[in-house]
C-alpha cells in the first residue's frame, strides 16, 4: 500500500481499519500530499484512527449492497468524520426495530438499506428468507441515524453483547481501550456470565507491564459500569482474517477455552 502511495502515485484507496493502522505504522513520513482520500469501512471505525489520519473518510457498506452505501465527503467536519456519513445518491437508509418499524433519529436499531444496488436475494437456500422485504435489506448491523441523516455503525448483530438486559457495543469499549497510551490494539467479545447472562471480555495488545486493574480504572472513567469488561486477556497481536478484519470467531473460541481453564466467579 505504501509503495502504491509513494512510488506509483496512488491518490485514493479503500481499506479496512486494521490495514490502515498497519499502513500508517509502517511509515516514517506522512502520507504524500497527492493522496486525496483514504476510505475506511468493513465495520465500526476507531475514532483514534480517524484522528490520526486527517484524510480518512469513514464509509458503510456490505457485499449485499455492492459495497458502499454511506460516505463522509472530502473536506467534512470532525463531527461528520466521527460518523459513517450520509447515504449516497439513490440510497434509502432506515433504522428499524425487531418488528421492522422505522425508528426516529437517535434511537439505535437495525440498519436497513433500499436501492438499485441491493441484491435481489440469496442463492443459498439456507440464507435468511426475511433478509429482504419489500426491497429493504435487513443488514444485520446495529446503528443510529442522527437528525442530520448521518449514520453511526455500532456493531454487527452477532457481536452485540446483552448484559443484564443492557445492550453493550464492543466497538465502544474497544475505542475506549485504544485511548489508553499503553494499548496498541483491542477487541471485545461476549462471554457467558453467571449473573448477567453475558459480559464483555477484552483482548488487548498492550505495552509490557500494563496491568488490567489500571485499564479497568481507566475505562471506569469513560464507560458505564455495565460496559466494563469482566475479564482481560493479553495477546501479542489480534488474529486477522484474510481481508484484514479482526477474526472475532477465533477470539470467541479462545475466550471459551480461557473460561474453561479460569471460570468467572
Amino acid at each position: 500500500v505504501n509503495r502504491a502511495f509513494d512510488q506509483e502515485g496512488g491518490t485514493v484507496i479503500s481499506l479496512v481499519a486494521s490495514t490502515l493502522t498497519r499502513t500508517l505504522d509502517a511509515r516514517i513520513t506522512p502520507l504524500p500530499s497527492h493522496v486525496r482520500a483514504v476510505l475506511i469501512g468493513g465495520g465500526p471505525v476507531p475514532p483514534d484512527l480517524v484522528a490520526r489520519c486527517p484524510i480518512a473518510l469513514p464509509t458503510y457498506g456490505m457485499t449485499e449492497t455492492c459495497s458502499g452505501v454511506t460516505l463522509v465527503a472530502p473536506g467534512a467536519s470532525d463531527a461528520d468524520r466521527a460518523t459513517a456519513g450520509r447515504p449516497m445518491a439513490g440510497v434509502a437508509l432506515a433504522i428499524r426495530d425487531a418488528e421492522g418499524r422505522a425508528l426516529p433519529p437517535g434511537v439505535p436499531g437495525t440498519i436497513a438499506v433500499k436501492g438499485p444496488m441491493v441484491i435481489r436475494g440469496y442463492l443459498d437456500p439456507e440464507a435468511p428468507a426475511k433478509a429482504i422485504r419489500d426491497g429493504w435489506l435487513d443488514t444485520g448491523d446495529f446503528g443510529i441515524l442522527d437528525a442530520q441523516g448521518r449514520l453511526t455503525v455500532l456493531t454487527r448483530r452477532t457481536d452485540l453483547i446483552i448484559s443484564g438486559g443492557e445492550n453493550v457495543y464492543p466497538a465502544e469499549i474497544e475505542a475506549a481501550l485504544r485511548a489508553h497510551p499503553g494499548v496498541r490494539d483491542a477487541a471485545v467479545v461476549a462471554i457467558p456470565h453467571p449473573r448477567w447472562g453475558q459480559a464483555p471480555l477484552a483482548f488487548v495488545v498492550a505495552a509490557d507491564g500494563l496491568e488490567t486493574e489500571v485499564l479497568q480504572a481507566f475505562l471506569a472513567e469513560r464507560l458505564a459500569k455495565y460496559k466494563l469488561p469482566a475479564a482481560y486477556r493479553c495477546l501479542d497481536a489480534l488474529p486477522l482474517l484474510s481481508n484484514g478484519k479482526v477474526d472475532r470467531r477465533s477470539l470467541s473460541t479462545l475466550a471459551k477455552s480461557e473460561l474453561e481453564a479460569h471460570p468467572l466467579v
